[in-house]
Formats: structure tokens, sequence, C-alpha cells
């Protein structure tokens, strides 16, 4: 997968909260290649090793001129960043771009829980997959093996979440000018990773049976995941928050849904500690008459859920691609890297005629996401790369991908 940069002059940003830029350095030397790390803050240079880095500890007026005096000073050909909407990243990038470098985007796997995103240039709103449907039909492309299981991640992503809040808020004083594209203090930010994890254990028995209840319903179900609040997915959407979503997919429900029909709103995992709808979707539901039709739930077993559904709404959420993989049609009401395969209909319309889903298309899309875009791993287990690299298997293993 890293081969390709065997002998260039790379230059990493900020990686994903933990080592893995660390680890993604040591195999970028191991080939050849020769990497310089900036660090942002005091906590990215704790999680940071094996590689020179330089500092930035200037105002962000400062930023653009200090990233085209490294990328000059250091030859640099090629940029590693982990999302391309971080303002940081954001700028780096159009000065990569003035100066013809090669530019590399890490994000979360549009493919999941299996799998990370890798991708030229820009991913989701940036992105330059091709769009088309019709590229895909008239793809014939190998299958795919079983990606190997990166296992349960959040106990990882939880630590380095913690330590890393700890780390920015108290010691950072050396990088005064820093701006964080998130609330990450930790007095704010400790406290809500524990929250999450007592409600997740809260709703794990709270919601024991609800799935068999939904399943068993005769009038079935439309499922309306719901993203993190401050994720850049719906920061850069024609959405201005969560709570404009649930009242837009609600209100066009209950005017044109059918009667015997259920909604359920599913909440985010990462976002569990951090917000949590339960009256806000209560309210709303009384308002437009659905008492007993709408649900709010937390832990149920998505694919369970997506296979079962009559249809999927999302603003632009990876569980839609995961839903069309469970044959189950969706409703984008955004921008998204799987747009040409989901509903044309207007959401009004959607209820009644959810369409059937392209399987041959999904299915070949998914197979040329991971062959091109998507990485076998997870950022949040060092453990996982440790074996990746025992087995010389850091690239897609070939056998049936199953997103989601």
């Amino acid at each position: 997968m890293f081969e390709e940069f065997a002998g260039r002059r790379v230059l990493l940003l900020q990686g994903p909260i933990g080592p893995f830029f660390a680890i993604i350095a040591r195999k970028l030397q191991r080939l050849g290649a020769t990497v310089l790390k900036v660090n942002l803050n005091a906590a990215d240079a704790w999680f940071f090793s094996g590689a020179p880095t330089v500092s930035f500890r200037g105002s962000f007026d400062e930023w653009r001129q200090f990233v085209r005096r490294q990328c000059d000073e250091h030859a640099i050909d090629t940029l590693f960043v982990f999302g391309d909407s971080r303002r940081y990243h954001a700028a780096a990038i159009e000065v990569a771009n003035e100066r013809g470098i090669d530019v590399r985007v890490f994000e979360e796997g549009y493919l999941r829980p299996n799998y990370i995103t890798f991708e030229r240039g820009g991913t989701n709103f940036n992105t330059t997959i091709p769009l088309d449907a019709e590229f895909y039909n008239q793809l014939e492309l190998p299958e795919i093996r079983r990606p190997r299981s990166v296992g349960n991640t959040f106990w990882w992503e939880a630590a380095y979440g913690i330590i890393y809040a700890i780390i920015l808020t108290y010691f950072s004083k050396d990088y005064p000018h820093y701006e964080h594209h998130r609330d990450l203090r930790a007095t704010h930010h400790a406290p809500l990773w524990w929250l999450s994890v007592g409600r997740k254990l809260y709703y794990s028995v709270k919601e024991a049976g609800l799935t068999k209840r939904m399943i068993e319903h005769g009038g079935g179900f439309f499922l309306a995941p719901l993203q993190v609040h401050d994720d850049f997915q719906v920061k850069n959407s024609r959405f201005d928050d969560v709570k404009d979503f649930i009242d837009e997919v609600t209100d066009s429900f209950a005017k044109h849904a059918p009667k015997d029909c259920w909604l359920v709103f599913k909440h985010h995992p990462k976002d569990r500690g951090f917000r949590d709808y339960t009256a806000y979707v209560r309210q709303v539901g009384e308002r437009c008459g659905l008492t007993g039709r709408i649900f709010y739930v937390h832990d149920l077993h998505l694919p369970t859920l997506l296979k079962s559904a009559r249809g999927c709404v999302v603003i632009n959420s990876t569980v839609g691609l995961s839903s069309l993989y469970h044959r189950t049609a969706v409703k984008c009401l955004d921008r998204s890297v799987y747009e040409m395969f989901t509903s044309k209909l207007p959401l009004d319309e959607f209820w009644s005629s959810p369409g059937k889903v392209n399987r041959s298309g999904v299915e070949a899309y998914i197979r040329w996401l991971a062959l091109n875009v998507q990485i076998n791993g997870t950022f949040y287990r060092p453990s996982f790369w440790r074996h990746a690299e025992r087995d010389g298997d850091w690239r897609v293993r070939k056998e049936a991908s199953r997103p989601g």
C-alpha cells in the first residue's frame, strides 16, 4: 500500500489521536522515504516518535508561510494529513496544490468498521471518486477478501482521547496560538468520555429486546442514523445542526409516511457522551403527532436494523453505504460519496416508494473503493499494525468485503 512512497520526501501534519502517524512514519522510513512531522501542539508531539519533527508555535496567519518554508527547505513532494477540512490542513493543502505536491488524506473508512480511508487529493466533499453509477455498472473487478477484523476499538479511542485532551489543556503553553477544531479541554472532554461509557452500559440493558420488537412490527420502520454533531460532514452540509435533520425528517415522515410505519433515529456511538436527543426527539414526535411511532435508540445492532428497515434516511453518513450493501434503499439529504446509488425522489415521496437498490452497481463500487482508497485497518489499535507488519499484510485482503 505504501510502496509507491519509497524515496519520497513526506511531510506529516496532524494524524488521528494516538500513535498512528508514528507507525506510518516508521513504515515509510523502512521503505526509504524521508519523513518530517509538524507538531501543532504538545499532544501531537507526545504521541509521535521515530522521525524528525518541527514545531509550529505561531499564529494561524503565519501558518501558510511556515508550510511553504518547510516544503521548500526539505524539498517535500508528498503531504499526509488526517482530514482535509481542519483549517490548518485545508490551508496546507492549498500550499501543496500551488507547488504540485502530492496530497494524501486519511479519514475514517468509507467501508466500516474494518477499513480506513486513504485518498489522493481529498475525501468526502473533496473526493475525486467517480460519482457516475454507470462507471461502476461497467466494471469487472475481482472479489475482495474478507478484511482482517480490527476488533473493539472503543476503549483505545477513549483512552487516547482523554490523554490528548489532558496534554492539550495543561501542557501546551509552548503553543500559545494553537486552536483545535473541536473543544478538547480536559475539563470538558474527559468527563464526557466517562459519560459515554456509562450510557453505553445503560442503553445495552434498557434496549434489550427492542430490535426484535421492531423487526416483528407489521408496518415496518424507516431508519434515520444520526451523525456526530461536530463532524465536518455535518458542518459542511446544508444542515446547521443534527437537530435540523431530525426536524426535517420527522415533519416529512408525519405527513407522508404510511400510518402503520415507525420512524427510528439511531444515535451515533462516537457522540454518545456529547449529545443526547431523548427529550428533543420526544418533543418533536409529540408536535408532529407521532407518539408511539417514533423511536430514539443507541446501541441496537446496526446491520440487523439496516437489513430489516423499509428504507434509510441520512445526511451523508457512511451508514448509507452499509444500507445499500444490505439492499435497503437510501435517501441522502446532502452530497455523499455514494449519492449515485441513492433515491432521487423527494423525501416526501421516498416514504411510500423507497425503490430498489442497484445491487450489482453497489457491489462493484464497494470493490472499487476497497481496491483504490481503503486500507484494511484502524487508527486506534497499534497491535493491529504489528500483526499486519509481521504477516506482510498492509494491503487490502482479497475476499468478500462487507461494509458496516
